[in-house]
């Protein structure tokens, strides 16, 4: 007998999606096979929907804390964040939240630009979808209500 799941989230290139089952979520294959254990917390800021294609990485909540984890259950960005900008993972810098504060970090988890910013979004110089380059990225970062730009790099410019 198939096991039936509470959501199910959209399935990402490599056939993989987010499926809920009662109050915790993994990682399950277009079968329907487990593919991530069921270990981690199904939280309304934790979407369903949210994985990043190229990457075959899932945004996931554990303990309270947010961090990104791959299809072998291995941890690509630790959970030790309380928020996650994960737009697109293709990016080389992702926006995360510690303690109420905005910093960004690289994929290997060392900090880029400091945690003293009170918001960080991610745009791109075009919003042609289909040709999102990494270096049309830009990061806009606020503090105290006032914008500061960064390049594609991390480095400000504005």
């Amino acid at each position: 007998m198939k096991l039936t799941f509470d959501d199910i989230g959209t399935f990402n290139n490599f056939n993989h999606a987010r499926a809920r089952l009662g109050d915790k979520m993994g990682i399950i294959d277009f079968n329907g096979n487990f593919v991530v254990p069921f270990e981690y917390d199904a939280e309304e800021d934790c979407p369903i929907f949210d994985v990043f294609s190229e990457t075959d990485t899932f945004l996931m909540r554990k303990n309270g804390y947010l961090g990104i984890i791959n299809t072998k259950n291995e941890i690509f960005i630790p959970f030790e964040y309380d928020g996650i900008n994960s737009f697109q993972m293709i990016l080389d810098y992702i926006p995360v939240c510690k303690d109420k504060k905005w910093g960004i970090i690289d994929k290997n988890n060392n900090v880029i630009v400091d945690f003293v910013y009170d918001e960080i979004d991610v745009d791109w110089k075009d919003n042609n979808l289909n040709s999102r380059e990494k270096t049309k990225v830009y990061y806009i970062a606020r503090i105290n209500g006032k914008p500061q730009i960064f390049n594609h790099l991390a480095k400000r410019v504005i």
